[in-house]
């Protein structure tokens, strides 16, 4: 039950991971955003500038404490 649980998680976490960054990238495209965060990288057409956002956020929310 328990690596159940687990696989259910990662799988989750995937999808948070990545619609997070696709909505940055779609704001930045738009311009209600970073401009440069709505650009994907050149060689893997991944919004790694979103992804590098996101992370970043999440880390600095995590350490302060305000993550519920």
């Amino acid at each position: 039950m328990a690596i159940a649980i687990m696989i259910s998680t990662f799988g989750c976490n995937n999808g948070l991971i990545l619609s997070g960054a696709r909505s940055t990238t779609a704001d930045g495209a738009r311009q209600s955003f970073f401009a440069k965060a709505g650009e994907l990288h050149t060689t893997y057409r991944t919004p790694a500038l979103a992804l590098i956002v996101q992370a970043v956020w999440t880390c600095l929310l995590s350490t302060l404490g305000h993550v519920q």
